[in-house]
């Protein structure tokens, strides 16, 4: 049993070894999971977690520079306590999309990046709850929203840190004057891992 231990453990270093650096030319797909931690701009609104996943596609151009673009689901949106002459509520507005975040890797020192890109993204849901009750407000958000993520990423082994922020460039509602000048505010921290394809 012991042997069969020490061999397994040398296995996955052997393993791990060949994923601890990645060569010029070679195609990498890299799927992740983290949070979100959200807000509307201009909506003096508060902050709210959500989940974050999907996968990206990688290729290593130069040994500095890597591109990506991925798909990945995202929920953002907002929270805040609205003061009413009928008492205080609690509302969330629970916003769900598809982000494409197409990104340039600066690898300015071993397994570090630094990153800058461009983010269109889907709508796929649109809910306000207001105290446990939750209604359809798709209608009132719009259905396309770009941003510009920036981040900074560490890789060791096959496994990667990835933290980003991305700034909307495009307002999120339509047809709510109070709001409508709010655009999405995202920090997203995931936890990936490499494959290598070539």
């Amino acid at each position: 049993m012991k042997k069969f231990l020490m061999a397994s453990l040398a296995m996955f270093f052997v393993a791990f070894e060949s994923f601890a650096q990645v060569e010029q030319g070679v195609f990498s797909i890299k799927p992740a999971a983290g949070i979100t931690v959200a807000n509307l701009t201009g909506a003096g609104t508060s902050s709210k977690i959500g989940f974050t996943g999907g996968a990206e596609l990688a290729y290593q151009a130069t040994d500095i520079l890597g591109l990506s673009a991925g798909v990945m689901y995202s929920m953002e949106g907002a929270k805040d306590d609205i003061n009413t002459d009928f008492g205080r509520f609690n509302a969330k507005a629970n916003l769900s999309y598809l982000n494409i975040p197409v990104m340039a890797n600066f690898y300015v020192f071993d397994g570090l990046a630094l990153k800058i890109g461009v983010q269109p993204a889907c709508l796929l849901k649109a809910e306000v709850n207001l105290d446990g009750t939750t209604t359809d407000v798709k209608s009132m958000v719009e259905k396309f929203n770009l941003s510009i993520p920036v981040g900074i990423s560490y890789e060791f082994g096959n496994l990667m840190v990835d933290a980003r922020f991305a700034m909307g460039l495009t307002k999120v509602t339509k047809n709510t004057p109070e709001v409508n000048d709010s655009k999405s505010s995202v920090f997203q921290i995931t936890l990936g891992y490499r494959i290598p394809l070539n």
